[in-house]
């Protein structure tokens, strides 16, 4: 029995996302170039993880105000791929991104090899900031908005830090990470405290080790028992 579109379409009525097989499967074994012609023809989006293994028809997703869209564990982005979506959004952020925030916008995808080949076909540039890696726009002077925004943001989580010492949660939480961490890096604890399922900011992270002129060398005992921590 020959499959049509329309056949195409029921599948996804009853299964909102699909790996290529199962489609396969399901229209009586038709090959890969033919399942690809029907998608192509009714229109689709393929998932930015798991080396776009799922499918989903266009106007299935409800993306949120990022343009992403999550289902199971794949995941869907309006800008398309992997590559295309980390273009976007560091390209038009108002102040870079750097790669734990990224992870936190995109979810569990592994970023690295593909930030490391937009910055090396120079699609996106990457600068060292306080300890992080950031990555901004190719364009140089929305590279220096961006830089120049994260710089001014620094300065209000500072700001905010000082007005809120007497409970000083963060410093305290970051403080830990920074004793429990063999690299004294923002970047190593943000990295530390997300493994832990514990989110922040961050330039929140910069903040603290800016304020206490935290880092290499940093007597960790005396800060510690300051603040009160064993």
């Amino acid at each position: 029995m020959k499959r049509t579109i329309q056949d195409a379409k029921a599948l996804f009525s009853k299964n909102q996302v699909m790996n290529l097989e199962s489609i396969q499967a399901e229209l009586g074994n038709r090959s890969r170039i033919g399942v690809m012609r029907d998608l192509n023809k009714i229109g689709y989006h393929s998932s930015y993880n798991m080396k776009g293994k799922y499918y989903t028809l266009a106007g299935i997703p409800q993306f949120d105000k990022h343009g992403l869209w999550k289902c199971g564990e794949a995941l869907f982005s309006v800008h398309g791929s992997l590559i295309n979506t980390l273009k976007h959004y560091v390209n038009n952020s108002s102040r870079g991104y750097t790669h734990w925030e990224l992870k936190e916008l995109l979810g569990d995808v592994n970023l690295h090899n593909t930030l490391l080949l937009l910055v090396k076909s120079n699609e996106i540039q990457r600068t060292e900031h306080k300890g992080n890696y950031v990555y901004t726009s190719k364009d140089s002077a929305t590279h220096i908005s961006q830089i120049e925004n994260r710089k001014n943001l620094l300065e209000e989580d500072i700001m905010d830090l000082v007005q809120k010492e007497s409970n000083p949660a963060n410093v305290i939480m970051v403080l830990r990470a920074v004793i429990a961490c063999a690299n004294e890096t923002p970047s190593a604890v943000i990295e530390y405290l997300s493994k832990k399922g514990i989110k922040i900011r961050s330039s929140t992270v910069e903040a603290v080790f800016e304020r206490y002129k935290l880092g290499c060398g940093f007597k960790k005992n005396a800060f510690a028992s300051s603040f009160g921590i064993g």
